[in-house]
């Protein structure tokens, strides 16, 4: 994968790939995805979402219909991703928490997702930064983000 999309950028993309960003010009940066899927998560027209995965890169990203179509949240799940000067994926929560202290990120909210079937599942997110850490096992297994918020239903899109 090319250098400029290894970046984790809180806010505003992945690299060079910022949010806000049509499926036509990602589709022309990355190709076609090995996988696509729609989903609702409510009953209105226009609340359908499509997720791309890209397999090999440990990449998916999501298009929300009610943004017109625009790149709204990715996801990544390689170790070769970079927030800062660390790599996320692959830490151990001690570590994460480190990090993200030493980053100053204060507003970390902590939900245990563990179920029969995926025991110690946590959550971790950062309103302030749009961004969800998810571990299995005390390690960050993936790393969620989208654009930040102007108020509750005003995208902040970056220029």
């Amino acid at each position: 994968m090319k250098k400029e999309l290894k970046r984790i950028v809180p806010g505003y993309g992945l690299g060079t790939l910022k949010f806000g960003t049509t499926r036509e010009d990602v589709k022309a940066l990355l190709g076609e995805p090995d996988e696509t899927e729609s989903y609702a998560f409510e009953e209105s027209p226009v609340d359908t979402t499509e997720s791309w995965h890209y397999d090999e890169l440990e990449l998916s990203m999501s298009f929300d219909e009610e943004a017109d179509w625009r790149l709204t949240t990715v996801s990544v799940s390689s170790d070769e991703f970079i927030l800062e000067r660390f790599h996320p994926v692959g830490m151990r929560k001690e570590e994460l928490l480190a990090e993200l202290s030493r980053l100053d990120i204060r507003d970390l909210q902590h939900e245990d997702y563990s179920t029969d079937e995926t025991p110690n599942q946590e959550l971790y997110s950062s309103e302030d930064l749009a961004m969800n850490f998810w571990l299995e096992e005390g390690v960050v297994s993936e790393i969620q983000w989208g654009p930040l918020f102007i108020d509750e239903d005003t995208v902040d899109w970056p220029a």
